[in-house]
C-alpha cells in the first residue's frame, strides 16, 4: 500500500484528484491539505486534514508516516 497526501482541495482536488487517488488499488489517500474549509474531512473522514503543507510534513517528521 502506498500512502499519499493531497495538497489542495479546490475543484481539481475535489472532483478529480481525491476520487482518483482513493479509488486506485494500492493507493491510500492518507492526508489532505486544505487551507480554509473542512470539505475534505467531510468526504474523506479517514484522511486527516491539515491547514498547510508544513503541518503535514511536521507530522511526517515526528514519526507518523502517511
Amino acid at each position: 500500500m502506498i500512502r499519499v497526501g493531497l495538497v489542495g482541495f479546490g475543484m481539481g482536488g475535489r472532483v478529480f484528484h481525491a476520487p482518483l487517488l482513493s479509488s486506485v488499488e494500492g493507493l491510500e489517500l492518507s492526508a489532505v491539505v486544505e487551507r480554509s474549509t473542512d470539505n475534505a474531512a467531510e468526504r474523506y473522514p479517514a484522511s486527516p486534514p491539515y491547514r498547510s503543507l508544513d503541518a503535514m510534513l511536521a507530522t511526517l517528521r515526528s514519526g507518523y508516516s502517511l
